[in-house]
């Protein structure tokens, strides 16, 4: 009778310290329902020497709503915005005696995101990210005729192209309802002669429901 004492009390309370192990954890991770995500940083156009030439990094923001799809997966829809200021001094080196004008460019994408936790229940833990939808930049055309000739100076067409997207990105876990994301986004635009490729460097914050 004795030994089945001690058995049962054992077994107890290795029950208990599982709970408490699994309550801790909890306590740690999110909950696994819709959330919010705001993000602010900085993006660079890559890749175009028409565009890099003239155009350097800017701000960029995004705003994000997703649900989960399971423990570790997340689904979402994210509307980005990026600006990308002109090089009015470097423009004046390139055509001096051409009058300037600056031209900022906005760069706007719509984007369908897949997230993927791979260390769910940490505090601090890593994950990664597709995207895919659309993007479209802000028209930046420059062209004068002088004696009947015609010279571009720059061309950057505002058209919608498909865009798709890697992230990778760290998240620290404050509390059930809210996380903390850094993140780094490659871009790829399909097809655009101008804008093809960015680099967005961001941080933001997640609210859960």
């Amino acid at each position: 009778m004795g030994h089945r004492v001690c058995i049962a009390a054992v077994l107890g309370m290795c029950a208990a310290g599982a709970w408490a192990q699994t309550a801790a954890s909890r306590a740690v991770e999110p909950l696994r329902i819709p959330s919010l995500q705001v993000f602010g940083g900085m993006s660079w156009p890559l890749a175009k020497p028409g565009l890099t030439e003239f155009w350097r990094s800017g701000p960029a923001a995004a705003v994000g709503f997703s649900v989960p799809v399971s423990r570790r997966a997340s689904l979402g829809l994210e509307v980005g915005v990026a600006a990308y200021w002109f090089r009015a001094s470097h423009f004046a080196d390139v055509y001096p005696g051409v009058s300037v004008r600056n031209l900022p460019i906005a760069h706007t994408t719509i984007m369908i995101v897949g997230r993927f936790d791979l260390m769910r229940g940490k505090r601090l833990g890593p994950y990664a990210g597709l995207s895919l939808g659309v993007a479209k930049a802000s028209d930046a055309v420059y062209r004068e005729i002088v004696d009947s000739v015609r010279t571009t100076y720059f061309a950057v067409p505002g058209r919608t192209r498909l865009a798709g997207g890697l992230t990778a990105g760290l998240e620290y876990v404050v509390n059930k309802k809210t996380s903390i994301d850094g993140e780094a986004r490659l871009l790829g635009v399909a097809n655009d002669q101008a804008i093809s490729t960015t680099l967005t460097m961001r941080c933001g914050v997640r609210f859960t429901f």
